[in-house]
C-alpha cells in the first residue's frame, strides 16, 4: 500500500507547485493524526498515538518530503 501512496503523491505532486504541495501535505498529515488520535488511549488518558501508528504516519508523511527536496 505505501508503495502505491508513494506512487500516488508522486504523481499528483509533479502537477502541483511548492506551496500546494505544503498544504496537500499539512491536510493530509492533519487528518491522518486525527485519525490516529481518535482511534488510541484509554479513556482519553496516555498517548493516543501508538508507535506503530507514528511509523506508519512518518511513512505517509515521507512520500511528500521526497517531493519538497
Amino acid at each position: 500500500m505505501f508503495e502505491a501512496w508513494k506512487h500516488y503523491v508522486s504523481g499528483l505532486c509533479q502537477r502541483l507547485e511548492g506551496p500546494e504541495i505544503e498544504k496537500l501535505k499539512h491536510d493530509v498529515m492533519g487528518v491522518a493524526r486525527k485519525v490516529a488520535q481518535a482511534a488510541g488511549g484509554f479513556l482519553g488518558l496516555g498517548n493516543k498515538i501508538s508507535a506503530a501508528e507514528r511509523a506508519v504516519l512518518s511513512q505517509v508523511e515521507q512520500a511528500f518530503l521526497a517531493k519538497l527536496g
